[in-house]
């Protein structure tokens, strides 16, 4: 009987439940499509890397400068090396020539391989039905592709396909397709075209030159070939090119993981609204059940049941919604993934039962959690008292004390946790947490006080009315604090996160204009901000430097190289200093004295994040692995950088020449004539270097709005975020609203009784509901900015080592406040139509 009126209770009130169901399975689906998007997009790169180094267990890599073939032959002849490949690897994008109406780039890995020796480590290189082995070695520009690649690029055997590499074009013939043998090999090879080594090696221009060598060695060979390795040259496990993307992206992960953690706590509150609601609804019932000899165990099974079974269906719908809702957003995560740190291509998303089961049980646990605290309410309701209404408020009074201190609590427990010096970004996450709880366990307190300012001012502005409507919110605080805290918690959110993004953006605004000048910036087209894989031809330097429109060139190389604590991303440049010494450019140092030591090789200067990462100060060294045997360099100062979040070292040009023997050059930055025209200068460029090699020609201004573009692009995920954290807080004081007009049902039909006409009904109700939403928003505002504050200080400067400032934006505060009056007032709709159409007399015999 007892679970039977557990399950009439539900059944005569559907919407309650659909909207407890609803807020938690959009926090689920929240978690869900941000773990399978970032998921599939390492998935997917972690399957073409091991499409690419095959069943290798090492690989030698030469380097900034490659490997010469010539070693391969010592490790072929000398060293017995019988599983060793060598390889040539190449980014560039590919167009269908026969696709004139619709041309896209699609990204794509060159890869240059000796078909011979490829059968101990692909597998697939022996899957090549419907190809010509021997077509591939003797002709020049020929390719192989699976099936699905060829389907994709829209070719079939023998069709020609356009692909361009460092500003390059050359046209390619497929040779040849490839059948892998199961799904997970087909996704793997996706837009990879094998090619001869040979050929690889005419389209770099080094034709005695290789990328790297793969191997499958055992401890006795590679102790050998360790100890025969060139100048320059390192050895590697194949599987740390797969580690070294996961650290790269890791604080990425984890601030988004932790955002959709936010939007899970959000759908909690509505959990703990409807569940108390449930109590409160039949505190009467419940005493009488306790009068007849029902145990307070036996309540609490019933009331964590019923919540069990609502977290249960809402997480089933979360984690299916979440699918759905990762497909949305992995086009948006892996398009920030290929603007900030590597090349990507994902096609489809990978589902991983893990992180769907994962995702259940936290949106079942966090349900459970919002529902103790009721449940425990609904246990300790004694037979006598359960008829008094206000029995239940005055108890609430009595631990509004005992709250709000938990509650400033956890707000000096966040200054311990954001503020004090430390290197943990889960801790700093739990810091926001703190905030969050915190804030909104101070909205009872902080309710009842702007409720006493707010009466009369309501009174003198709308009379009775106002008078009635701030009342009833204070006598059903229960109510109508959780509604505040949820709407409270959701506009914070987008307060906080609002806050650090225009921040950051001006931040970043004024280090452009700092890194800038008025001139022209040129580099080959790259598919991200990183330009390792670019060079730009010496003669395309040479032509430049006699233009009479140009004054200054300065020259950048962009390479990664190895350390004894990893690889480390070098910047060499070639310019005046005028252009070094720009305006707070250097953290630390002074920019005359590392000029001085900065050109004869002494030392170099690392950027923020670098020095953040590796925990360097100025007048530390630096040791590097050059082709010439490890080096040493004394850190003469550090400077600000917003291009990469692993760090990079900057070094004169020539030293990195000498110690390197690289003397490519990634881009350029071109000083104009003061009467030369920014415009015509471009078009001039342009049209005198397009058959040499194309280039990506932008103003400095241009590549401004450029590098802003792709800021907004990396930001747009979490503004995605934040709608749905504000989706799902009307919902919540929707449910909030429709269970406070429901439990004034009676209020309402006396009033109605007494004369009250409808139109003063709904006004009522509308003031309830704008004073809840202002209320709302009000309190949003310090709770978001304190969330600014750990998200600037703490987060970034733990996830990514940047130095920047909060900046208040008093838009954003005035729109919040507007959002949270809006999404109130629009909540009370529904509970304003409900009540106006039930009869007054129902109302008054309910009971």
């Amino acid at each position: 009987m007892l679970w039977l009126s557990s399950f009439r209770y539900l059944k005569q009130h559907p919407l309650q439940i659909f909207l407890s169901i609803l807020g938690i399975s959009l926090g689920v689906a929240v978690v869900v499509s941000i773990e399978l998007a970032n998921e599939s997009a390492k998935k997917a790169f972690s399957l073409s890397t091991d499409a690419i180094t095959g069943s290798s267990t090492h690989f030698i890599d030469g380097g900034t400068s490659g490997l010469h073939e010539s070693f391969y032959t010592t490790l072929k002849t000398d060293l017995k090396i019988k599983h060793a490949s060598p390889v040539i690897e190449l980014l560039g994008t590919a167009t269908n020539l026969d696709d004139t109406t619709n041309k896209k780039a699609i990204p794509i890995t060159l890869l240059g391989i000796d078909p011979f020796s490829q059968e101990s480590f692909r597998i697939d290189s022996r899957n090549t039905s419907n190809s010509d082995i021997r077509r591939l070695i003797s002709t020049p520009l020929t390719i192989f592709v699976t099936y699905s690649t060829a389907e994709s690029l829209g070719i079939s055997k023998g069709d020609p396909l356009e692909i361009e590499i460092n500003g390059l074009h050359y046209t390619m013939e497929l040779a040849g397709l490839i059948a892998p043998d199961n799904l997970v090999s087909e996704q793997a090879l996706t837009n990879i075209l094998f090619t001869d080594i040979s050929t690889a090696q005419e389209i770099t221009g080094t034709l005695q030159t290789i990328t790297r060598i793969d191997l499958i060695v055992d401890n006795n060979e590679l102790t050998a070939i360790g100890e025969a390795l060139p100048p320059g040259a390192y050895i590697e496990e194949s599987s740390s090119r797969n580690s070294a993307t996961e650290q790269m992206t890791r604080a990425f992960d984890i601030n988004l993981t932790a955002l959709s953690l936010l939007s899970l706590l959000v759908g909690s509150f509505i959990i703990y609204n409807t569940m108390t609601f449930s109590v409160v609804r039949r505190r009467r019932l419940i005493g009488m059940l306790r009068a007849v000899g029902v145990s307070k165990s036996q309540i609490f099974t019933l009331i964590i049941a019923e919540a069990f079974a609502i977290g249960l269906v809402g997480s089933v719908l979360g984690v299916i919604g979440g699918i759905f809702l990762g497909k949305f957003l992995l086009g948006i995560v892996s398009q920030t993934i290929n603007d900030l740190y590597f090349a990507v291509s994902v096609n489809e998303l990978f589902i991983n039962p893990l992180i769907l089961s994962q995702a259940g049980i936290l949106g079942i646990t966090a349900t459970l959690l919002a529902s103790s605290m009721p449940a425990i309410e609904a246990t300790s309701v004694p037979p006598g008292t359960s008829l008094v209404r206000s029995s239940f408020e005055s108890l609430i009074s009595k631990y509004i004390p005992h709250v709000s201190t938990c509650g400033l609590g956890l707000l000096l427990a966040s200054c311990l946790i954001l503020f004090i010096p430390g290197n943990n970004l889960i801790m700093s996450f739990i810091g926001l947490l703190c905030i969050v709880l915190g804030s909104a366990l101070l909205v009872p307190i902080t309710t009842i006080f702007s409720l006493k300012l707010l009466t009369p001012i309501c009174g003198k502005l709308f009379g009775l009315l106002g008078i009635v409507a701030t009342r009833s919110i204070r006598n059903s605080l229960s109510r109508t604090s959780v509604a505040i805290a949820t709407l409270t918690v959701a506009i914070s959110l987008t307060i906080g996160i609002g806050l650090m993004i225009e921040s950051f953006r001006a931040t970043v605004d004024i280090w452009l204009d700092t890194a800038l000048g008025d001139g022209i910036y040129i580099s080959t087209p790259s598919a991200n901000l990183n330009l390792l894989e670019s060079s730009i031809k010496t003669s395309i330097l040479d032509q430049l430097s006699s233009m009479d429109e140009i004054t200054v060139i300065d020259t950048f190389r962009r390479a990664r190289v190895k350390s004894p604590n990893g690889p480390v991303e070098i910047v060499s440049i070639d310019t005046t200093f005028k252009t070094f010494n720009r305006p707070e450019r250097f953290k630390s140092g002074n920019p005359e004295d590392i000029w001085n030591t900065f050109q004869n090789g002494k030392s170099v200067v690392i950027s923020e994040p670098f020095a953040f990462r590796n925990n360097f100060r100025t007048g530390d060294s630096l040791i590097l692995d050059s082709r010439h045997g490890q080096q040493s360099f004394r850190i003469a100062g550090i400077y600000y950088d917003y291009s990469s979040s692993d760090g990079l070292v900057m070094m004169h040009h020539t030293i990195y020449q000498a110690l390197w023997d690289d003397k490519e050059i990634s881009s350029a930055r071109l000083h104009l004539a003061t009467t030369a025209n920014v415009r015509d200068t471009i078009n001039k460029i342009y049209s005198s270097t397009s058959n040499i090699q194309t280039l990506e020609i932008r103003s400095d201004i241009e590549l401004k709005n450029a590098a802003l573009e792709v800021f907004d692009r990396s930001f747009k995920i979490t503004s995605v975020m934040r709608t749905i954290a504000i989706v799902i807080a009307f919902i919540g004081v929707l449910g909030a609203l429709l269970s406070l007009q429901i439990e004034l049902r009676k209020e309402f039909g006396i009033m109605r009784a007494l004369g009250f006409i409808p139109s003063q009904i709904s006004k009522l109700i509308t003031l309830q509901t704008a004073v809840i939403g202002l209320l709302a928003g009000l309190f949003a505002i310090p709770t978001g900015i304190g969330l600014a504050l750990g998200l600037v200080y703490a987060v970034n400067r733990v996830s990514f080592g940047w130095s920047m400032d909060l900046h208040l934006y008093p838009i954003i505060l005035i729109e919040a406040v507007l959002i949270a009056v809006i999404a109130a007032l629009a909540a009370g709709v529904y509970p304003s139509i409900r009540v106006l159409r039930s009869p007054a007399s129902l109302d008054l015999r309910e009971e």
